[in-house]
């Protein structure tokens, strides 16, 4: 497969998989040839060079790499790199919004231990397209109480009736619902509001709240998102597609809850300025283990970015402009520091067999529906299925 940018050939690819490794499901690619701009006068050509993906403070994965298959590695054929993101994210992990990205979890001190997902005191008379419905991660425990929907729904919809549905991201099950009639609702400020059966959702919870009808919903109302609390939204619903969340936004379903061991959380609140403290001396020290690791066995690349899970593909693609630049392999593979790889075989498959003409060499899964939770999700993907 080649990869195009602005009309010029970046490289060509070979993805290789299967009995290669010693560990199930695990993927690696190798390049067949990069097309270099300008070209390469490199004229040592190794035959293979493996990178390994590796997170800064797994010094005991890389060093078991080195003392395991990275012995088999005879090194005027084949070179070892472990690549690694130069930067540290400043933002304690318990102080993210997930352990995947570097991005600050926001949140004021509750006056209330009964709070909400919408901002019920928000007067502003700008009113935007409503949304649907969202998703949404939860970081303390709580118990849902109370569903809702938009009042004025009904004064824009020939609708009879409106269900709120709560899901479970990771099952796909419905843990709440309740349904709202044109007549004979409780209403509080802008919203019809049902009680429900209390559903407790733990700290790590990925949900899906949505408004359905048995016609179309469009209408507007004031940006109403409750933005600092302990429920994280990820994307916004309209119909069957999503959006990126925006802070300014009207949401048409919301839910009320009640926080769990309320004391927990206000206790983790007044120690984030240990935390930030006690991270940045760990930070010095992951500093220093990984230059005295760098300069000991001279394997490590590191790249211009914040080394967490959000920015792999990143890494990956400063790892094929590494190689391009280098311009000195034939085949390039990508592995990860969890896995074995028997580097006897694959050296004896891509000496033994002439693979010039490959593409790919890989185990391809069709019909991929893009993944709803956790550290690969991706609602924002318009289709159903990934390309095959």
């Amino acid at each position: 497969m080649e990869i195009v940018i602005a009309g010029q050939v970046l490289f060509r690819t070979v993805l290789l998989m299967t009995d290669l490794f010693w560990k199930m499901s695990k993927i690696f690619f190798i390049l067949d040839y990069l097309v270099p701009y300008p070209p390469s006068e490199n004229k040592s050509k190794k035959l293979l060079v493996v990178g390994v993906m590796s997170a800064q403070d797994h010094f005991k994965e890389r060093e078991s790499i080195r003392n395991t298959w990275g012995q088999l590695i005879d090194p005027k054929l084949v070179d070892l790199k472990f690549l690694i993101g130069s930067k540290i994210c400043p933002i304690a992990p318990p102080d993210r919004i997930t352990p995947y990205v570097c991005e600050k979890w926001i949140i004021d001190t509750p006056h209330s231990p009964q709070l909400s997902t919408i901002n019920i005191l928000n007067n502003s008379g700008k009113a935007f397209d409503g949304y649907t419905g969202f998703t949404f991660i939860v970081k303390h425990n709580i118990s849902v109480i109370r569903l809702g929907v938009y009042s004025r729904i009904f004064e824009n919809c020939e609708c009879k009736k409106l269900r709120a549905l709560l899901y479970d991201a990771a099952s796909g099950d419905k843990v709440a619902s309740a349904t709202f009639l044109r007549a004979n609702n409780s209403k509080t400020g802008d919203f019809f509001w049902k009680t429900v059966h209390p559903v407790k959702l733990p700290e790590g919870f990925e949900g899906e709240l949505k408004v359905t009808s048995d016609k179309n919903i469009s209408v507007t109302c004031p940006s109403n998102v409750f933005k600092r609390g302990v429920i994280h939204n990820f994307e916004m619903q309209k119909g069957n597609f999503f959006e990126k969340f925006s802070e300014h936004s009207c949401m048409l379903v919301a839910f009320h809850y009640i926080l769990e061991n309320e004391e927990v959380l206000l206790k983790f609140l007044k120690e984030e300025e240990t935390r930030t403290k006690r991270w940045k001396e760990k930070e010095k020290l992951i500093k220093y283990q990984l230059e005295i690791e760098s300069r000991t066995y001279k394997d490590i690349l590191f790249f211009d970015l914040i080394d967490v899970y959000k920015n792999l593909t990143l890494k990956l693609f400063e790892y094929l402009k590494w190689t391009q630049n280098i311009g000195g392999y034939k085949y390039i593979l990508k592995t990860d520091d969890d896995v074995f790889v028997d580097v006897k075989t694959v050296l004896s498959v891509l000496t033994s067999h002439g693979y010039d003409d490959w593409d790919w060499w890989s185990c391809f899964r069709e019909g991929f529906t893009p993944p709803k939770f956790g550290k690969w999700r991706d609602r924002l993907y318009p289709g159903k299925f990934y390309p095959p």
